[in-house]
């Protein structure tokens, strides 16, 4: 999320927010750009009646585009059809068009942000000379004012989420540190466990006992029975024999 806010998040995208983008953690404020438009009538000098709405929990947050623009046979009113509903400023081509010509997209935004901006839904009228001006030697037909305008959720309502997303994420690591303490636990008590079966356990090596013999001793065995020893003996055993013997009489 802050590595979303020092970029300034989806600020840039305008006219091509797809579904993937809307539904990113960069835009956990729920943005939206949605497009309004509307017929010119240029012979009457008639003005026109805007309709925006945002989906629920959003308002509005700007203006990012508007004009004058030919009619794409686009529906009416408020649309998702952002990919025709916009204007490069940058680009002088597209503001040097005869349409872009005859909009005062200065007057127009400001109006429409003094009375918009911050709401959910807003219904704003133009009188025609507010945002056109017409060259009598241009017929004008087939127009369209429109404004792309983007929603999204307010400041308080974002930091809100914020501080919800940083509890969760809190609890979440408490959850994976106690998961890790029980564990660890488990681990040493299943050892404490397996030491006290073991010590619970009767086997042949509790009768047993382990003596250390110098290895001179053997050999001084080997030395005083050469003699007597055949390919069928085996000294070892019989050394540990004796050595048993010995110690069981003591």
């Amino acid at each position: 999320m802050e590595i979303f806010k020092g970029f300034g998040g989806l600020e840039h995208i305008k006219n091509f927010v797809d579904a993937t983008a809307e539904k990113s953690i960069g835009n956990i404020g729920f943005s939206q750009n949605v497009c309004t438009k509307m017929p010119l009538d240029f012979e009457h000098r008639t003005g026109v009646t805007l309709n925006v709405g945002c989906q629920k929990t959003t308002v509005i947050t700007d203006v990012l585009s508007s004009g004058i623009m030919l009619d794409m046979a686009l529906p009416l009113g408020t649309t998702d059809a952002i990919h025709t509903c916009y204007v490069d400023t940058d680009d002088p081509k597209q503001m040097a068009t005869f349409e872009m010509a005859q909009f005062r997209k200065k007057n127009f935004e400001t109006k429409f942000k003094n009375k918009c901006l911050g709401l959910e839904a807003c219904e704003i009228e133009f009188k025609f000379e507010e945002f056109a001006r017409v060259r009598p030697e241009k017929q004008m037909l087939n127009m369209m004012v429109f404004a792309q305008v983007g929603c999204g959720q307010s400041k308080e309502m974002i930091e809100s989420k914020n501080v919800w997303g940083l509890a969760a994420a809190c609890i979440g690591l408490l959850i994976s540190f106690t998961f890790s303490l029980t564990i660890q636990y488990l681990y040493r008590t299943d050892k404490i466990d397996e030491k006290l079966a073991d010590l619970a356990l009767v086997t042949i090596d509790d009768y047993a006992t382990q003596t250390r013999l110098p290895k001179g001793l053997y050999q001084e065995y080997l030395d005083n029975r050469r003699g007597e020893l055949t390919d069928d003996h085996i000294p070892i055993n019989e050394f540990t024999a004796a050595m048993g013997a010995a110690i069981k009489q003591q």
